[in-house]
């Protein structure tokens, strides 16, 4: 396997930093488990765009638990599922996060981005 050039290797290092500073988020000063349902999306959406689909629904399912109106949870969710071939499910949480928020449309575009 070619090895990456420098230009390459940047944003990986820049991606795997980010996930590292969302992990310390999630996790700093906590108990057994925040209540910080943002970090958990965050963390989820990260996972999600590294190809961690599992991860990415179990830490969009622990935000959805700690703020069942989070829209944006649903949407990371939702192309995790569709990513993984769970139409039924991705479909699911794409009209959950409609229905939650119908009027934002910044929202919408980003759950409806092609995944």
């Amino acid at each position: 396997m070619p090895k990456a050039s420098k230009q390459e290797e940047l944003p990986v290092r820049e991606f795997s930093f980010f996930l590292s500073v969302v992990c310390i988020v999630v996790c700093f000063g906590c108990g057994n488990r925040p209540k910080d349902a943002q970090a958990y999306s965050n963390r989820g959406e990260t996972k999600r765009t590294k190809g961690d689909l599992d991860g990415a629904i179990a830490d969009c399912t622990i935000a959805i638990e700690l703020n069942p109106k989070d829209v944006h949870a649903y949407g990371i969710r939702a192309k995790a599922k569709a990513s993984k071939g769970d139409m039924d499910g991705a479909i699911a949480d794409f009209q959950k996060a409609i229905t939650l928020d119908p009027k934002d449309p910044d929202e919408l575009q980003r759950v409806f981005v092609p995944y």
